[in-house]
C-alpha cells in the first residue's frame, strides 16, 4: 500500500481548570501521512447501516494504534470530518470517515 497522501488529525486533550476540574481542549492539527481508499460493502453496512454518505473514505494511518490516541477530526482537502469507526490492522490504523 502506497502511503502517499497528507491529511491533518485534530487531537482532543484534557485541561485541568483553576478548581481541578477537566475540560476538553482541541489540540492543533497535525500532518500525517496516510493511504486513503474507498469503502468496501461489508463497511457500508457496518459502519452506517441505512444513512450512507458517497463521499466516505477510509484513512489507513501507518504505525502503532496508540499513537493515534485522542483522535476527534480529520481534515482533508479543507474539509473536517468525523469518524464512524476504527479498525486496527497488522501494524497500521485504518479510520472509517463518513
Amino acid at each position: 500500500m502506497r502511503y502517499d497522501k497528507r491529511i491533518q488529525l485534530i487531537r482532543v486533550g484534557t485541561k485541568v481548570g483553576y478548581l481541578g476540574d477537566t475540560t476538553e481542549v482541541e489540540l492543533p492539527p497535525e500532518d500525517v501521512v496516510c493511504a486513503i481508499s474507498g469503502l468496501t460493502n461489508s463497511d457500508k453496512q457496518t459502519y452506517f447501516k441505512d444513512q450512507y454518505k458517497v463521499d466516505g473514505f477510509r484513512v489507513h494511518l501507518q504505525g502503532p494504534p496508540d499513537r493515534y490516541d485522542g483522535l476527534k477530526y480529520v481534515i482533508r482537502d479543507g474539509v473536517k470530518h468525523e469518524f464512524a469507526g476504527r479498525r486496527i490492522l497488522r501494524n497500521s490504523l485504518v479510520v472509517i470517515v463518513g
